[in-house]
This record gives C-alpha cells, sequence and structure tokens, in this order.
C-alpha cells in the first residue's frame, strides 16, 4: 500500500513538473550597455555599423553586471558583465531591400561577432558562457528602437551554464539599441558620414532547450527507476 501511494505521489510530482513547468521561459536577459552601436551612413546606400569601442584588431561593446539568467523574467542567479567582439578589418554593414520598411538586411563584410558573459563565483548558476554569433536582420528602424535578430553556437561554456547552453547547442538572440535618429530617417535623408548611436537598452539569450524539458525527462527517468525497482524487488509468484 505505502509503495502505491508513493508511486502515485511520483506520478503527480513528474505531472506538476511538466505542466506548470511547460510554458517556463528560460533566457539570458541583457542589460544596459555601456558601449554604443553607431551607424554611420554610407555610398550604397548602406548604413555601416561599428558595434563599440575599435582598438586596431576588433571593437567591443560591453555591460557592467547587469545581466541575468531569468526564468519568466524572474532573476535567478548573480549578476553578470557581456561584451561583444567584433573584427575590425572591415565594417558590418546594413542595407534595405523593401524601401521605407524600416526592416534591413544584415551584412558582416566577412568580420565575425561573439559575445562572452561571465557569471561570478557565490551565485546559482557561476560560469563563462561564449557564442559565435550570426546577425540576419535589424527591425523596427522607423522607431528609435531598433532591435538586432540572429542566431548563436555555443562555442565554450562553464559552471552551472552548462545545463542550458550545451556545447555547440544553436538558438537565436536578439537585442535592441535605442539611437536618437531613427535609422530608417539616417537612410533615407542622411548624408554621407551622418551618424546615430545608442546602446543596448534589453537583449535576450534563448536557452537552447527551455529548462523545463530537462526537468520533466529528469522526473521520467526517476519515475522509470522506482518502478524497475518495483518489479524487481516484487516476490515471486508460484505457477
Amino acid at each position: 500500500m505505502f509503495r502505491s501511494l508513493a508511486c502515485l505521489s511520483l506520478i503527480v510530482f513528474v505531472v506538476v513538473i511538466g505542466s506548470g513547468s511547460a510554458s517556463a521561459q528560460v533566457q539570458i536577459t541583457l542589460g544596459q550597455s555601456t558601449d554604443l552601436a553607431t551607424f554611420i551612413r554610407a555610398a550604397g546606400p548602406q548604413l555601416n555599423l561599428q558595434l563599440g569601442t575599435c582598438s586596431i584588431t576588433s571593437c567591443t561593446l560591453s555591460s557592467p553586471a547587469n545581466s541575468y539568467l531569468s526564468i519568466n523574467g524572474t532573476p535567478s542567479s548573480n549578476f553578470g558583465s557581456y561584451t561583444f567582439t567584433t573584427g575590425n578589418a572591415a565594417m558590418p554593414f546594413l542595407t534595405q531591400s523593401s524601401a521605407g520598411s524600416g526592416v534591413f538586411n544584415y551584412n558582416s563584410n566577412g568580420q565575425g561577432t561573439s559575445f562572452a558573459i561571465s557569471f561570478p563565483a557565490g551565485g546559482l548558476f557561476a560560469g563563462n558562457l561564449s557564442l559565435a554569433l550570426t546577425f540576419l536582420t535589424v527591425t523596427g528602424g522607423t522607431f528609435s528602437d531598433s532591435t538586432f535578430h540572429g542566431n548563436y553556437v555555443v562555442s565554450t561554456v562553464t559552471g552551472g551554464l552548462g545545463q542550458f547552453f550545451p556545447q555547440n547547442a544553436v538558438n537565436e538572440f536578439d537585442f535592441t539599441v535605442r539611437t536618437g535618429r531613427t535609422l530608417q530617417d539616417l537612410f533615407d535623408h542622411g548624408n554621407i558620414d551622418d551618424r546615430t548611436s545608442g546602446s543596448i537598452t534589453s537583449g535576450s539569450i534563448h536557452t537552447p532547450e527551455p529548462a523545463s524539458i530537462a526537468l520533466f525527462g529528469s522526473g521520467l527517468l526517476l519515475l522509470g527507476r522506482v518502478l524497475r525497482r518495483r518489479k524487481n524487488s516484487a516476490p515471486a509468484v508460484d505457477a
């Protein structure tokens, strides 16, 4: 009787995990950057892009420790700082397929961009994460807040972040930049070398697989072990 009740309780527990967490959104939520993204009107027509502060070899766009791993928007870790690093041999640029749409195509111009974030020791998900980014589009160009969209591949991961970002896993990222002049206006009416700049105001690095799936899978494995033990420990029945 006791074993039956225990088994039933475990089944209820697994179902609750699966149903209650199925809608959970797990992601790294980005805070505001200290460096700026700068958009420069160039011939083409196109907007050249400088992501952060540039040295001879690269441009870096960084933040203080204001980003966190969140579950349904609630911080579940200590705060970490991030850096975008882009090659500086040439400038990435934006072009437009549909005039006046506020949607731009991103061209890397042969310059790769990586993303790195570090959560210090002492938190629940301390560790380091590095991603190789592929930018696709920039939307919202008719407004002051423009959003970058793209995909990533996990390059390296350490610590507790590994349970959410496995090595070589892929998914999507986005971040929003607020500028004083809209990108569409700069593109349509700007003179050569006119520019507008802004910091990252928010962003998301989406997990390759929702944590809820992992939790649900762990519950099913646990349930399987209990049922297997019950079967193996059950007394043999004489024919």
